[in-house]
């Protein structure tokens, strides 16, 4: 039970700031919050191909920091 809460925490924080990234990065080549959010909402399927994208990145650059500091290289 604790796990399940605890996985869906991790993910909505994960969300929001995957999505605070991509309007951050949106309004830099402006793009209004508002168009933003409406390309998320009827976009949706791709936003959470991105998503999975970014997370499986992020776990891979983990995984390789931990291993270089295990080895010492």
């Amino acid at each position: 039970m604790q796990k399940a809460i605890l996985q869906k925490t991790v993910y909505t924080v994960m969300l929001v700031l995957s999505l605070a990234i991509v309007f951050y990065l949106l309004s830099k080549m402006g793009v209004q919050p508002l168009w933003a959010a409406i390309g998320i909402i009827f976009l949706r399927g791709i936003v959470r191909f991105i998503f999975r994208i970014a997370v499986m990145l992020v776990s891979i650059a983990i995984v390789i920091a931990l291993f270089i500091f295990l080895i010492g290289i």
